[in-house]
């Protein structure tokens, strides 16, 4: 299983250290096992590339490991690869993709925002309660209790 914050790069790797002429090798992602990169007679074909991952995928010429660029949260999933040389093996990644949250408390006009890169409300709960926390220090170290609220913007 792999584990990388929205944004990151992550690569899967093969564990091939040289691809031959007459390998083969297919990177699957989904439930649906939808074909997105592949090595076949060392030509590098990028099938899903514009759908899904954008220009984001890229596969490695001489050990076919794979690398996500910028990876975003729906590119969570299992990842399987079919690797055909001799004989035939298969590989299985669960990768995770978190959300990076970015909270910046400013003082302009006793607000604070908080902005993360997802749609889950879990976040618009955290920022609401890092804002009734900024409110709280703010009571205890002047005694009163400045207008803040927590604004929430969802980025894609």
């Amino acid at each position: 299983m792999k584990s990388v914050t929205e944004g990151d790069s992550v690569t899967l790797n093969t564990d091939v250290t040289e691809v031959q002429k007459n390998d083969q090798i297919l990177w699957m992602f989904g439930s649906q096992e939808t074909a997105i990169a592949g090595i076949y007679m060392q030509i590098i074909n990028m099938y899903d590339s514009n759908e899904t991952f954008g220009d984001r995928l890229r596969m490695d010429s001489q050990t076919g490991s794979l690398t996500i660029r910028n990876i975003r949260t729906e590119h969570s999933g299992v990842y399987k690869l079919t690797i055909i040389s001799k004989s035939t093996s298969y590989k299985r990644f669960n990768v995770t993709v978190y959300c990076k949250l970015n909270i910046a408390f400013t003082q302009l006009h006793n607000t604070s925002h908080c902005t993360c890169n997802s749609f889950s409300h879990v976040f618009q709960l955290l920022c609401l309660f890092l804002s009734l926390a900024e409110a709280f220090v703010y009571h205890h170290q002047d005694h009163q209790c400045p207008n803040v609220h927590c604004c929430v913007q969802w980025l894609m």
